[in-house]
């Protein structure tokens, strides 16, 4: 199993993908990173969940849905059921495996689930990659291998959060073939346009949910996710899909700034001004590379920009009709000297296209977003609130504006809720161990990728790869 696990942390593909983000925030963003800027807490809007009949087999559940929307021909009656497929109340999409049971009684059923003579994983985080990660390894091994996937952001015992992020995605179908079935993929054609998946995050992670089930992967939705009871188990490998937020890595307080130098030339990186006209943006190469510098602690790297930590908060505003591209493009490039906004044309059909832009805060900006508002919020209703446009800069309301007249005719445009960009990368010479089992990292537990470079969810998807594929070569 060791010579398993370093082969699988032999691949390096974190190192250049995560460092490419961090170079891009610095020679874009350089004016919005702030490491004054905390965290703040999210206030959310109750989920507009819709109930619906399935069959009480969660299984069959699973297969039907899936059935259900591949019969669709019409790309707009497709991309609508995928929308209301992420709303739906249903134990196929919402409830785990162990419904019924107790906490402790779940966890010893997952226990005898893991046991036996079969290959048998623990995955920890229900997102895109620890979904995808599931998916790959049951094409692989079918049923010669067990895997328990734990999710801890629930509602209560034995049910998830639903799945929210509505943000379109960058990711070529041909990075997924070998890792979903081919059901998936033939949706995945059907909506999106050039070869990409087309579709939200979170319509992605349903998708993925019903297929696993299908596949035969056992689910625990549960706070605790590093039960004791764990021990006794026959699990031989655990993957952190989880952003961290199982094994988080330490970070220094206060931090101690003995920083070595990158030596990376952005020219090398292929960053220029041209190739980013059509997002609304500039590079300036001219930007030194000796403003940007690498902190390592303990098995933790994140970069710094003028000897401070790089903290970039942001703002997507979603649904925006594909029509209104080229108007915001013409808006932005008079007034982005400073690359406020990023403005990217997603890759769905042109019938259900849509448009992201994705506006840089400044710290009273981000306070006062996260403080006072619940999200997803509602374009009309923001403009409408004399605090909101006093407190945003006067650029953003012209913007938001512009969207807001066009609105009548779509469905409603979003202001999804405020994030903060904190970039790190964890090394992984060696792996990290959980209860005596190899603990490997994956997706946002190794680095999160820049939101506005695309350099996250399909790199992670290769690495997915990777792993399967070292697998393969070890165990088949």
């Amino acid at each position: 199993m060791q010579q398993v696990v370093q082969e699988i942390l032999s691949d390096q593909y974190a190192d250049s993908a995560s460092l490419r983000g961090w170079l891009f925030s610095v020679l874009v963003d350089g004016k919005f990173i702030d490491d004054q800027i905390t965290k703040s807490p999210i206030r959310k809007g109750s989920s507009q969940w819709v109930n619906c009949s399935e069959s009480a087999d969660i299984t069959q559940a699973a297969t039907d849905h899936l059935a259900r929307i591949q019969q669709l021909g019409d790309v707009v009656a497709l991309y609508t059921a995928l929308d209301d497929l992420t709303r739906l109340n249903t134990p196929s999409l919402t409830q785990d495996s162990f419904a019924g049971l107790t906490e402790q009684q779940s966890w010893q059923a997952a226990n005898e689930f893991l046991a036996g003579g079969k290959f048998n994983v623990l995955i920890v985080g229900a997102g895109p990659v620890g979904l995808l990660l599931a998916s790959a390894l049951k094409q692989a091994f079918n049923n010669q291998i067990n895997i328990l996937l734990l999710e801890n952001r629930v509602s209560t015992l034995h049910h998830k959060l639903p799945y929210e992020r509505r943000w379109i995605t960058n990711v070529p179908c041909v990075v997924l073939h070998g890792l979903v079935e081919d059901i998936l993929l033939e949706i995945f054609n059907k909506v999106g346009a050039g070869g990409n998946i087309g579709c939200n995050i979170n319509v992605l992670e349903s998708l993925l949910l019903l297929s696993c089930r299908r596949l035969g992967v056992k689910f625990l939705f549960v706070e605790n996710s590093d039960s004791p009871l764990l021990q006794n188990s026959a699990v031989q490998m655990v993957f952190d899909a989880s952003g961290n937020r199982f094994q988080p890595p330490l970070w220094p307080h206060p931090l101690n700034l003995s920083t070595f130098q990158t030596k990376v030339e952005t020219t090398l990186l292929g960053f220029n001004s041209g190739s980013y006209l059509a997002y609304g943006i500039t590079i300036t190469p001219t930007r030194q590379n000796r403003d940007i510098s690498l902190y390592a602690y303990n098995n933790l790297t994140f970069p710094l920009y003028k000897n401070k930590p790089v903290k970039l908060a942001m703002l997507k505003i979603i649904n925006i009709p594909a029509a209104m591209y080229g108007i915001l493009v013409s808006y932005i490039a008079r007034c982005n000297i400073d690359n406020k906004f990023y403005i990217w044309k997603g890759t769905l059909q042109a019938e259900v296209n849509q448009v992201i832009v994705i506006v840089s805060l400044s710290k009273t900006e981000y306070d006062h977003l996260c403080k006072h508002y619940d999200y997803p919020l509602r374009l009309a209703e923001a403009i409408k609130t004399e605090a909101f446009v006093m407190a945003m800069d006067k650029r953003t309301i012209t913007l938001l504006n512009m969207l807001a007249d066009q609105e009548i005719l779509h469905e409603p445009i979003m202001l999804d809720a405020p994030f903060l960009y904190e970039p790190y990368f964890v090394n992984r010479a060696t792996a990290d161990q959980f209860q005596g089992r190899p603990l490997v990292r994956v997706g946002d537990s190794i680095y999160n990728g820049n939101v506005k470079l695309g350099n996250g969810l399909t790199p992670h998807i290769q690495h997915v790869k990777h792993i399967q594929a070292t697998l393969q070569k070890f165990l088949s």
